[in-house]
């Protein structure tokens, strides 16, 4: 199975970063992954453990275009005209909707283009 989404995409998207995710599996249309869930307890222990969780790849993929736009980033994404390809295009929020060719991508299902544009920003978020 193809990575459908990062682990550091899926934490920025959910957390800000702030716990650790990683991808279980993928099928048809829904993604499970776990988070690591980090309980404090005493003084300075904590208790440490992995929680499933799954989500439909279409919401996920609405996540991701809302964690772009509070990036600064616009992410239009829709099918070519055959309906096979998912396009998206990616604009600069900040600097007057400019396209940014590099982030956006054509072919694949939507949601692999929207996450591929995603990670693209992720990668590359501090040279606008």
């Amino acid at each position: 199975m193809k990575d459908i989404i990062s682990k550091e995409l899926l934490g920025e998207v959910f957390t800000g970063n702030q716990q650790e995710f990683k991808v279980r599996s993928f099928d048809a249309y829904t993604l499970y992954y776990s988070w690591l869930d980090e309980t404090p307890f005493g003084e300075g222990d904590c208790n440490c453990k992995w929680v499933d969780f799954e989500i439909n790849i279409y919401e996920l993929a609405h996540k991701c275009k809302e964690w772009a736009i509070k990036k600064g980033y616009s992410i239009s994404s829709r099918l070519s005209s055959n309906g096979e390809e998912a396009m998206t295009s990616v604009f600069d929020i900040n600097n007057d909707l400019d396209f940014i060719p590099n982030a956006s991508i054509h072919g694949g299902k939507e949601f692999d283009a929207i996450f591929y544009s995603c990670q693209w920003i992720l990668d590359n978020k501090g040279s606008k």
